[in-house]
């Protein structure tokens, strides 16, 4: 991903693309909780993402004061850009933890980070959406 003659349009192309991802998981109801971007790596990134009807049920149980509450699951994708290998994990959360227990869920080979990105994207759409 590292472009050597415009090294700062590259990386922030990078972001862009990763915040893009964000903003269409956003219109179809996922919560981006967390992105990391590593132009520097690879164009490595790890992104943690849940369901935002299950966010905001989480923050009503904070509101009443129901620490014990289940929180939402959460789903981290790393893309390791070095090896092209993409992991999707799945956590649980609570109304005051945060995921802590991923047990690991898909994982592949890809030939570029585009394609690993569109993975990922509808694996979240449909994982995190299920009825």
């Amino acid at each position: 991903m590292a472009d050597q003659t415009e090294p700062a349009k590259s990386a922030l192309a990078f972001v862009q693309l990763l915040a893009a991802a964000s903003e269409k998981l956003a219109q179809r109801g996922i919560v981006t909780r967390s992105l990391r971007c590593d132009w520097a790596s690879f164009g490595s990134w790890m992104m943690d993402a849940s369901n935002e009807s299950k966010e905001l049920a989480r923050w009503e149980a904070f509101r009443k004061k129901d620490f014990g509450a289940r929180g939402p699951e959460v789903l981290r994708v790393v893309w390791d850009g070095k090896e092209r290998l993409l992991e999707v994990s799945a956590s649980p959360s609570g109304a005051l933890t945060g995921p802590n227990r991923f047990v690991k869920e898909s994982s592949g080979s890809f030939a570029n980070m585009q394609a690993a990105l569109s993975f990922a994207e509808d694996y979240l759409v449909k994982r995190l959406l299920k009825t």
